[in-house]
């Protein structure tokens, strides 16, 4: 499976064939497998990635359903919608744009604060939760009210330069 979210962040629009459609009793829906995809798995403490897939039938009609949810497991990801969709259907995604981008913000202000909290105080971060209502940040030390503000300070900073984002891959070494 391509996952198109590390190729383009920005990409909203993308077709796929569906390679799987299994239906999850416990949950009444169907997990939808593709062949690529441009729709973010819940993973690493950030839930999913909302939108649609939209496909038309042999007789022409237009179907489109709302992506419910998307989980990863054993690097397959599963798109879970209301109704089946047969494999070997071509569907359009469509990333709901206002969700990924408010992710994209939080998410990049995560790694801002993190870093700063490591480079000021040592602290490293052991956890982080992006959601729909509220975002967490877990270090392996406690910060002071002063420093919180000191962070927030720079990190403000960080933001008024407008820095260009960089993305990489380091591998663990």
């Amino acid at each position: 499976m391509k996952k198109l979210f590390y190729e383009d962040a920005h990409m909203t629009t993308f077709s796929a064939i569906v390679t799987e459609c299994l239906y999850d009793e416990k949950k009444n829906v169907y997990k939808i497998v593709l062949d690529q995809t441009a729709f973010f798995p819940e993973e690493g403490g950030q839930v999913a990635d909302k939108g649609t897939l939209t496909f038309v039938d042999e007789e022409k009609t237009v179907h489109t359903f709302p992506l419910l949810d998307a989980h990863i497991k054993e690097d397959i990801i599963y798109h879970y919608v209301e109704k089946e969709i047969p494999i070997g259907t071509v569907v359009t995604g469509e990333v709901d744009w206002e969700q990924r981008f408010d992710f994209m913000q939080q998410h990049t202000g995560e790694h801002i604060i993190s870093g700063l909290v490591n480079r000021y105080f040592g602290f490293d971060n052991v956890g982080f939760h992006l959601g729909l209502q509220e975002v967490t940040l877990d270090f392996n030390g406690i910060l002071s009210l002063e420093q919180l503000r000191k962070i927030e300070q720079k990190a403000n900073e960080a933001i008024w330069k407008n820095l260009p984002i960089e993305i990489s891959y380091p591998i663990a070494e």
